[in-house]
């Protein structure tokens, strides 16, 4: 016997059974998220004013030991935060710089959050921003800064920072599903430069030749300091010839000696038509060291007192 269900009875069935049918297709590790609050946005997200951040050489120059730092590299982000919750802060993660001979050491970067007027070293994680919603925020910025050592590789480098929004309180967080939190992504890139530099006084040297031929000591010795992350350099000695009067002697005829480890040997040397003292090979730093001069004087030199002005300058191999 069939039974007749009433009509009234027919469209509660069919809302059951739909709502059943549902149930099925919905993925067993679905789990049910609270809904972020109403405020105009679906989700937290960050948005940049341009979709890469390259570095530039800074104009202030810092000195180290005497001798000039490595031009430190800038960049300043732009960017806004869309939060519908509360309160909410933004944390920084940078991933390695890369370089043709790997990674530059974190230690190497600063960064200054929003509203910081001085950049503070990087860690993992670190809040630059915070606010509070509905309102999306004004034009925000942070500046990246990278501080390369004179024992840093030269090169390119890339990278990337990524900017998270995280919400800033428990209530926050419960009202913000991870999922509904964007993070923001931005290529770096930047350029350390290859560099010598050689910090030396530029004064007159004496040498009093009053004794017959033989060999004469200039004074003093040269002190300087030399800084490169060239894979190559050298350093030349340049200046005009000593003289006594009207006789002179060129600057090829002078003989030099470092003390080590720059130097191969604490032997006296001929510097030469090329006047280089020193050359270096894959040794990146700051060196300070002293150098010696010496003239030998014959029997077709005027005896006297000579005098001359020199200095060492460095140039990339």
């Amino acid at each position: 016997m069939h039974r007749i269900i009433p009509m009234h009875q027919v469209s509660t069935i069919r809302r059951f059974l739909a709502a059943a049918l549902l149930l099925t297709v919905l993925p067993s590790d679905a789990v049910p998220q609270r809904e972020a609050p109403d405020r105009g946005y679906a989700q937290a997200r960050v948005l940049a004013a341009a979709d890469r951040l390259s570095l530039i050489e800074d104009q202030t120059v810092s000195e180290e030991g005497g001798i000039p730092a490595l031009p430190r590299l800038s960049g300043e982000l732009r960017f806004t935060v869309e939060c519908a919750y509360p309160e909410w802060d933004l944390h920084l993660e940078l991933a390695p710089l890369i370089g043709e001979e790997g990674p530059l050491g974190e230690d190497r970067v600063l960064i200054a959050g929003v509203g910081a007027t001085v950049p503070a070293p990087y860690r993992s994680g670190m809040v630059v921003a915070h606010g509070q919603g509905p309102a999306p925020t004004a034009e925000l910025n942070i500046l990246l800064q990278v501080a390369p050592d004179w024992s840093d590789a030269p090169g390119v480098y890339h990278g990337s920072l990524r900017l998270v929004p995280v919400a800033a309180s428990v209530h926050a967080a419960e009202a913000a599903p991870p999922a509904l939190m964007r993070a923001l992504v931005i290529p770096v890139e930047f350029e350390i430069p290859e560099l010598i530099l050689v910090s030396t006084p530029i004064r007159e040297y004496r040498l009093h030749a009053n004794s017959g031929p033989g060999r004469y000591g200039i004074e003093p010795a040269i002190e300087f300091t030399l800084a490169s992350n060239a894979p190559r350099w050298e350093v030349r000695l340049e200046g005009q010839p000593f003289r006594c009067g009207e006789h002179e002697i060129p600057l090829g005829r002078l003989l030099w000696t470092c003390e080590e480890p720059v130097s191969r040997t604490d032997e006296w040397q001929a510097l030469g038509s090329d006047r280089v003292l020193l050359r270096g090979v894959a040794q990146r730093g700051v060196f300070h060291r002293q150098v010696r001069l010496a003239l030998d004087l014959g029997l077709a030199d005027r005896a006297g007192s000579y005098e001359g002005h020199v200095r060492l300058v460095g140039i990339n191999g």
